[in-house]
């Protein structure tokens, strides 16, 4: 997790970015991602398609 984290911050991701990453459990969707969060689906899905970009979730 400390080097997913690390490679959030030099890709210059931001907070929500972090967020999400440590509401991800494989078992959670988008939509409750984003509720979870207080965003929208939409949003939340640009957030996990950054993630999987620099490689820390598929």
């Amino acid at each position: 997790m400390n080097d997913s984290l690390r490679l959030i911050e030099q890709s210059g991701l931001s907070r929500n970015h972090r967020r999400l990453l440590l509401l991800i459990d494989g078992n959670r969707n988008s939509a409750e991602l984003a509720r979870l969060m207080g965003r929208s689906q939409e949003e939340a899905q640009q957030l996990i398609r950054d993630l999987e970009y620099i490689g820390i979730v598929r």
